[in-house]
């Protein structure tokens, strides 16, 4: 990563981000039983077979704001990517795909996997 203009990896300073973007996890339920959660992030899943509208509803209610920074991931990339252009496609105009949780979680905790 980043393969799109919309990525944003570690290097390219998403870990700034961090302390002002929303992060939206679109990880579901049983992968945060695994592998944990951000206190902060708000949890929208969004399967890989959902269809971007419905997920689009649920998102819009929770993030009114469509200029605030936004930074979606998931546990490598794929539905992150999905949830975030599916947001530009909503008029959301600061919406980046920051990939997979480990890289999200481990460099909020001060570790960092790249």
């Amino acid at each position: 990563m980043p393969n799109d203009p919309s990525d944003v990896a570690y290097d390219d300073g998403w870990e700034a981000l961090l302390e002002t973007a929303t992060l939206v996890d679109v990880r579901g339920a049983g992968e945060l039983e695994a592998d944990g959660s951000l206190p902060d992030a708000l949890h929208i899943p969004l399967r890989m077979g959902d269809a971007p509208g419905a997920w689009v509803a649920a998102a819009t209610a929770r993030l009114p704001d469509k200029n605030a920074p936004i930074l979606c991931f998931c546990a490598v990339g794929g539905r992150s990517r999905r949830a975030a252009e599916a947001l530009r496609g909503a008029g959301y105009t600061n919406v980046k795909n920051a990939g997979g949780f480990l890289s999200v979680g481990d460099t909020r905790s001060g570790a960092r996997y790249v």
